[in-house]
């Protein structure tokens, strides 16, 4: 752990960001470059001194969380904010495979998640537009009527690739599933992409979450 105290505390401002990452290089590089983009950050090798040291029910900003920690992994921490209320945003950092966990902790309330190995400037941008949401995805309960809207532009076969991307089935996987190619299913989810107007796998489960919402 680095730059707390082993005791709880309310709010350390709305530009903090809570790193917990238990790869000591990895968490110092977060450090650095979230430091460098002037976000306030504190740095927790495990999850556990992080709930014991932070007041979640209070505090603003975002947690960035190894999906994969000793003890209490992401999702876990995850689970804890939203039971107690906490509006953190939370984005959630995986190793390669793990997308399927990755869109559950998604769908479950995380903001986003970017998989390792990856560039510091796509994980500063990530925290950047989870901090810029007006509510984290587990408090916000509006915009079902809109969300089904929008995936009504889908035609059935890119609702069929839309459906399986957004249950964690990508390439192959999808590809195996519905009888297509890896390239059609590549080419489907561009158009799926364009159709919508989104660039990430984040923004179409989060449209999946709004659109299993009831107002």
């Amino acid at each position: 752990m680095a730059g707390t105290e082993n005791r709880p505390f309310a709010d350390a401002g709305a530009r903090t960001v809570y790193v917990i990452e238990d790869d000591m290089a990895v968490r110092e590089s977060l450090v650095f470059s979230l430091e460098a983009a002037e976000y306030r950050v504190l740095a927790f090798e495990a999850a556990e001194p992080f709930l014991a040291t932070v007041n979640v029910a209070d505090a603003q900003g975002c947690i960035l969380c190894d999906l994969n920690l000793p003890g209490m992994g992401g999702m876990d921490v995850l689970s804890a904010i939203i039971q107690r209320g906490s509006r953190l945003r939370m984005v959630i950092m995986t190793a390669f495979g793990e997308v399927a966990m990755a869109v559950a902790a998604v769908r479950a309330g995380a903001s986003d998640f970017v998989e390792k190995p990856f560039e510091q400037g796509q994980v500063v941008a990530a925290v950047e537009a989870a901090m810029a949401t007006r509510l984290p995805p587990h408090l916000l309960r509006s915009g079902a009527t809109m969300a089904k809207a929008q995936l009504a532009l889908l035609s059935p076969r890119e609702r069929e690739v839309y459906d399986s991307l957004v249950a964690g089935r990508l390439g192959k996987e999808a590809a195996r599933d519905l009888g297509l190619s890896p390239r059609t299913i590549e080419v489907h989810r561009a158009n799926i992409m364009r159709r919508l107007g989104m660039r990430t796998l984040p923004e179409l489960v989060r449209l999946s979450v709004l659109a299993e919402l009831h107002d």
